[in-house]
């Protein structure tokens, strides 16, 4: 779940967006189900929800044969991305939750062009 100073508009906008490459232990639909305060800012996306859940229970037994060597390759590739952007990490956010490789911060950005449009059209 992210903490309440990361819960905005712009994150929840994120978060609906992704698209799960790969899943273990139902670990997508957790994540959902752990940021359901998502549906406060995009309740429309509730649908989306709903529609991703059916069709990972059609997919978890399929998803139950992938071999737990894949755990150790993310484990891999986690060491890997953080040792690579050692010397150039400036607003990334890396640890053991989350790893953000994104330079720029748009969620400033984006909100302040949201909350400026809401006032242009009178919302």
């Amino acid at each position: 779940m992210f903490e309440n100073n990361r819960q905005n508009l712009y994150t929840a906008h994120e978060i609906v967006q992704l698209k799960s490459m790969f899943e273990r232990n139902n670990i997508y639909n957790k994540f959902l189900s752990a940021n359901r305060w998502v549906l406060k800012y995009l309740p429309n996306a509730r649908e989306r929800i709903k529609n991703y859940e059916s069709r990972i229970m059609r997919k978890e037994k399929r998803l139950f044969m992938i071999h737990y060597s894949l755990f150790i390759l993310e484990r891999v590739a986690k060491i890997f991305q953080i040792w690579y952007m050692r010397d150039d990490k400036t607003n990334e956010t890396v640890n053991d939750r989350i790893l953000a490789f994104h330079p720029f911060e748009y969620k400033e950005y984006a909100l302040k062009e949201y909350n400026k449009r809401l006032k242009q059209y009178e919302i």
